[in-house]
């Protein structure tokens, strides 16, 4: 199978950031690369108060759909999902860490909403993927980016946590927003820009989750 350019830049990243980190976590996980069944846990999405305020001057509202939900502080917005399952580990940047609940962006101005479902942290392609409703084939919406981290534990029970300080909108995300809630048609740059950093630069994105290797 052919490794993607985005699994370049996470491992890449990873690589030159927390190379002894990385040497520690992988020599205290070793059973880690066998085949990997991902547990209960959880997942947050951070969005930056500026960003949640640029898409709400175009009349664009983000909500999370339960059993995911949200938390205000000062700067920022946190997404927080329950982890359901999968296969991801870190210590090869292989397989998918599945999430429930959903992300919905409601268009006041044009009365349209794109619900996302199915979200999912795909370690090969370095990407947060989510199927949006009334399809079924899942898109890119997120790369993490920035400072990437692990910091796992051997347990009883054994978890594995992956974090990033900041978090990029993917070119297919941003151009499925666009045309599907038509909020930027009267302007002359699209509302939902690709690579846009959409965090509040620090921590973006971290999930932690239950992870039995066998």
């Amino acid at each position: 199978m052919p490794i993607t350019n985005g699994r370049q830049r996470a491992l890449a990243a990873l690589g030159v950031s927390l190379a002894t980190a990385a040497a520690v976590s992988l020599a205290a996980a070793a059973p880690a690369l066998a085949d990997t069944a991902d547990g209960t846990g959880t997942a947050a999405i951070t969005f930056s108060t500026a960003y949640l305020t640029h898409l709400a001057r175009a009349g664009v509202i983000v909500i999370a759909d339960s059993p995911a939900s949200s938390s205000a502080t000062s700067g920022s917005d946190a997404f927080t999902f329950p982890v359901t399952g999968g296969n991801g580990t870190d210590t090869d940047f292989t397989g998918i860490v599945t999430l429930g609940g959903a992300l919905t962006f409601i268009d006041a101005s044009t009365g349209k909403t794109v619900r996302l479902t199915k979200l999912a942290l795909n370690y090969f392609s370095g990407d947060i993927t989510a199927v949006p409703a009334g399809t079924t084939k899942a898109i890119n919406l997120a790369s993490p980016s920035g400072a990437l981290s692990t910091s796992n534990s051997a347990g009883p029970p054994s978890t594995e946590t992956f974090a990033s300080s900041d978090l990029d909108l993917a070119n297919r995300g941003a151009t499925y927003l666009d045309n599907h809630l038509k909020a930027d048609q009267h302007r002359a740059r699209r509302l939902f820009a690709t690579n846009a950093d959409i965090s509040n630069n620090g921590a973006a994105f971290t999930i932690t989750y239950a992870a039995t290797y066998s």
